[in-house]
Order: structure tokens, then sequence, then C-alpha cells
């Protein structure tokens, strides 16, 4: 597989001016999930530092490769965190582990009800086009009106419309977080106490109900998020959102350069 890890952005626009076909795949970890495909894929893992952190406004500003754990850690320090509750599952079937994969799927998650989606979570970003050319949206205040929501258009593109080099988050406090979930296993299931460290995507499919329970199962049900074997199922986004990332796809990638790393 042709992988390329570029060492910053100005590498990583390079990169993309090259004009060849080009799959996004973040940190790596999520390609046992990806379907086969023999182009060039580019990992954003050395993209990986905190830039900034504001607690007093309840911001965070890093780099897409930068993980989950990381932004925690700092994160929590002051009281603050986002929204994903931890579990021994994983989260939400989540097979990577980076903020930029993390809004390059745009998952429900169980606190959707009280902290919004994972779409009302950020508020800026610094991305870069298929053309290498850099595009900012947003800013870098939680309350603000400047500029459209095409920041927001990217939550769920899968990668295919631009690709996520920097991202500023709103955080939450920790204490009006309600109390984290107890994962609800039906069956039929394969789940065991040692998933994590024994993950095999193509063993089951992740369900996911209309009150955020998780459901492990071996045959995908209907009326649900599913994640399957190599990204199939994930769920579609809303009308709306799905005509804007139309004409977004239109204006910032004509000629098809970027491959969405998760295909329905």
């Amino acid at each position: 597989m042709n992988i390329q890890t570029p060492d910053n952005i100005s590498d990583l626009k390079e990169v993309c001016r090259s004009g060849e076909q080009i799959r996004v795949i973040g940190s790596g970890s999520a390609l046992a999930w990806l379907r086969e495909w023999t182009g060039k894929h580019i990992s954003t893992k050395k993209l990986n530092q905190v830039l900034e952190f504001r607690p007093d406004d309840l911001v965070i500003r890093a780099q897409a490769g930068t993980t989950i754990e990381e932004i925690q850690s700092v994160a929590q320090k002051s009281g603050l965190t986002l929204p994903i509750p931890s579990s021994e599952f994983g989260w939400l079937g989540y097979a990577g582990t980076t903020i930029g994969g993390m809004l390059a799927l745009g998952l429900p998650h169980y606190w959707q009800s009280s902290t919004g989606s994972i779409r009302d979570w950020i508020i800026a970003a610094r991305t870069i086009s298929s053309s290498g050319e850099e595009l900012e949206f947003g800013a870098q205040v939680v309350k603000s009106v400047a500029g459209f929501d095409v920041h927001r258009a990217l939550v769920g593109s899968r990668g295919g419309l631009l690709i996520l080099a920097e991202i500023t988050l709103r955080l939450f406090p920790i204490k009006l977080l309600p109390a984290p979930p107890e994962c609800t296993i039906k069956e039929p299931c394969c789940i065991n106490h040692g998933l994590r460290s024994q993950f095999k995507p193509e063993w089951f499919h992740l369900a996911v109900d209309a009150s955020q329970q998780l459901i492990w199962t071996e045959q995908p049900l209907p009326n649900y998020h599913t994640i399957g074997p190599k990204g199939e199922r994930l769920p579609q986004p809303l009308p709306q959102v799905h005509a804007i990332q139309s004409q977004l796809k239109k204006l910032c990638d004509p000629n098809g350069v970027l491959i969405e790393g998760w295909k329905s």
C-alpha cells in the first residue's frame, strides 16, 4: 500500500498538488475497516500536536492527528472534556483514535441529547484542498456568527471533501455531564472483555439504538446505525447536510481527487 506521512502542513499541501487520487487514513488504525484500494494514502499521524488550549473560553485547538486521549488529558486537568464516554467496548465502535477521524465519521454518541452532535463541537477548521490550497473556516471562539459553517459540513464527510489539518473544538465542563453510560449488550452478540485487544471487525456489526445503547451483533439489524466490515452501512447524513456536502465536493474537489475513506 502506498502510504505517505507528511511531517507538517506544507508537506501535506505538496502531496496534494501531485493531482493523484488520495484517500486520507488519519493515524492508520482504521485500515482494517476500509475497503481495499490501491491508490495513494495520506496518514496524518505526524500532525499530532495540541496547539492551543484556552480553558476560560472552553476551547482547544489541535492538529487532526491528535488522539482523543491526548485531548482529554489536556482538558481534564482544567475540569473540561470532550463528552465522549469511555468504555471497554470502545466509543460507538469507532476503530480509530484521532479527532480527525472522529469528525470525519461523525457518528452518533451517548450524550448527544445534552451536549449536541459532534457537528456542534467543531467551531473552526484549517483544511487542505485536493489542489493543495489552504482554506480556513469558522472562528476561534464559541460564541461567534462569523463565516459560513463549512467546517460543520465536513463532519461525516469521511475525508472526501477537504483534508482536515487543524481543528478547534468546544469543550464541556465535566461536572455538567450526566452519569456515564452503561453499555447494554443484547443477543446475538460475540463480545468479550478482551474485545478491545482482539479487535476483528469481520466478526460483528455495531448497532446503536434510538437511546444510544450499544449493541454488538453478528448480523446487521434494521433501523439502526451500524458499522459493518470494511466500513459498510454507516449512517447517512441528514438530507440538508448531504446537499451542502455535494455542493462542496463540486467546488473543492471537482476532479474527484479525494476518495472517501469510508463508504456506505
